[in-house]
Order: C-alpha cells, then sequence, then structure tokens
C-alpha cells in the first residue's frame, strides 16, 4: 500500500474532475489498484497498491512512501490513531419507490455509524468529529449531485487485524471515487504499552498540524 502526498497548483471545486485526474496516473478504474483519496487544503493524499504515475502538471508530488511494513504491523490490542474522511449515510425506503441513500444529519448518529463501521475490527474508544466539507459532483453529461465529506479522528483498540487491514485497503462507504472513505493511520500505540490510561488530548494528532512530508504512517 502506497500512500502519496501532491500539492495541488490549482483548485478544482468539481469533484468529478479530481476524480479522473486521480485515475489519470493510474489508467484503471478506482477499485482494481484500491485508489482512495483525501482532499485537505491543497494537499491531495492518495493511497494505492501500486506508485502513481505520469503525474500531471497540476499537481507536486511532495512524499510517496510504502507503507506495507507498518500495517502488516498492527495486532489484536493495539490502539490505532486514524484520521478518516468518510460520508456516512442510511438507506431511506419510501413506499412505492426504490430505496435510496441520504445523509446521516445528526452528528453522534454519523460517530455511530463510523463505530457500526469498524465493529468487526475493533472498538472504537474515542472519536471527533472535525469537519465537513460539501462539495458538487458535476459530470461532463450535465448530471449533477452533491457529496458531503466529514473529518474523523479516532482511537480503535484492534480486535481483528486482517480486518482492520482490509477496511484501510477496501474503504469505508460511499463516496469512494469523490475523496471520501480513506482512513489514514497516524499511530499506533502496541499492546504492551496500554496498560496506561491513554488520554485524547496527548493521543491525538491533529491532521493539519503534521508536516506534510509525513503525512502517511507515521
Amino acid at each position: 500500500m502506497i500512500i502519496s502526498t501532491f500539492e495541488c497548483k490549482s483548485f478544482v471545486q468539481n469533484s468529478d474532475i479530481i476524480h479522473k485526474i486521480v485515475q489519470s496516473m493510474f489508467h484503471c478504474n478506482r477499485a482494481y489498484h484500491n485508489v482512495l483519496y483525501m482532499v485537505i487544503g491543497k494537499n491531495l493524499i492518495i493511497q494505492s497498491d501500486i506508485e502513481p504515475y505520469e503525474i500531471p502538471d497540476s499537481l507536486r508530488l511532495m512524499n510517496s512512501k510504502n507503507c506495507d511494513s507498518m500495517a502488516a504491523n498492527i495486532n489484536t490490542g493495539d490502539v490505532v490513531k486514524i484520521f478518516a474522511m468518510y460520508e456516512p449515510t442510511k438507506k431511506q425506503t419510501r413506499i412505492g419507490k426504490r430505496s435510496s441513500n441520504i445523509l446521516i444529519a445528526d452528528e453522534n448518529d454519523r460517530k455511530e455509524w463510523v463505530k457500526r463501521k469498524f465493529i468487526n475490527a475493533g472498538n472504537v474508544i474515542a472519536i471527533n468529529e472535525l469537519s465537513k466539507n460539501r462539495r458538487q459532483v458535476t459530470k461532463s453529461s450535465g448530471d449533477s449531485h452533491p457529496v458531503s465529506v466529514f473529518g474523523y479522528e479516532f482511537l480503535l483498540r484492534v480486535s481483528d487485524a486482517n480486518a482492520l487491514r482490509n477496511l484501510i485497503k477496501n474503504g469505508v462507504g460511499r463516496s469512494k471515487s469523490y475523496g471520501a472513505g480513506m482512513s489514514l493511520v497516524m499511530g499506533v500505540e502496541k499492546q504492551k504499552n496500554n496498560l496506561k490510561k491513554m488520554k485524547m488530548r496527548r493521543s491525538f494528532r491533529h491532521i493539519k498540524y503534521v508536516d506534510e512530508t509525513r503525512v502517511a504512517f507515521v
């Protein structure tokens, strides 16, 4: 798994264009190389099975790192610090009409959604919702729809390391093509060090304070 950080030389509002720029570096559909990305300020962070190539002029590569060994070192009982961008949704059923996915309106319900997504991998012991970013996806056909991406930081006590690795690799929730679904592991507290109570103010590393050349497994 490769984590690459780019500086965007010009900001693009349309998430469909960002999606196409990202996929132009892999020449395949998103799922083939498990491509996920998030936009943080002027930075674009991409996760993929292979290194991106044919980088467009609109991006400057700042850092690229193979994180396979760090991911493989996560074990049952470890506490993992995660920064993520998700779109929490739920199904809405209407009589006589097809069901649709709608955004979860309540913040606490959105946090519970995150916890449920990781239930097979471990227990979320602390979670903060940091941000909301509403983006527009406008296709060349003229079709358009909004995407609401929320930023989270949370601590996960791991019960199944393989399940966690699969969640990180495959992404979480909807709108993976448009900047949602990616989970960045910011640190791992090993099991042998977990006897001491962890305090959130000491455990979280807010992404905006992380050196831009180290945005990956650190």
